[in-house]
């Protein structure tokens, strides 16, 4: 039987959320498909899901944080995309895919949303 790789792994998470309000699934939708982008650039599409370590996390953050790749992408788009991570990771280890989860050593850029102006 072939490894579980990293991209079919984000599927299965993008697909367990197909029960949830529209919105909430429109919402997973999109940050997959940007998380999916950024493993094809990155290299990681193909990796068996139990072969991923903090190092590779922290590949995809740096090319989802390069706007040669994602120009226009926004601060609070990343912050959601860094959060997407962790709970997709918490979720591999919750349906026994994974024993460790990497996002829980990996440093995540803490990324500040700008003040709301008042009127």
């Amino acid at each position: 039987m072939k490894p579980l790789t990293l991209s079919t792994a984000i599927e299965q998470f993008i697909a367990s959320k197909a029960t949830m309000r529209v919105r909430t699934r429109e919402y997973y939708e999109y940050l997959g498909k940007t998380l999916m982008n950024a493993i094809v650039i990155a290299g990681l599409a193909d990796r068996p899901l139990t072969s991923i370590q903090s190092s590779d996390l922290t590949t995809i953050l740096v090319t989802i944080d390069n706007p040669t790749h994602f120009p226009g992408l926004g601060d609070s788009t990343k912050q959601k995309v860094i959060k997407s991570i962790r709970s997709m990771f918490n979720w591999f280890v919750q349906t026994g895919w994974i024993s460790i989860n990497p996002a829980l050593t990996t440093r995540f850029r803490r990324v500040h949303s700008r003040p709301t102006q008042p009127f």
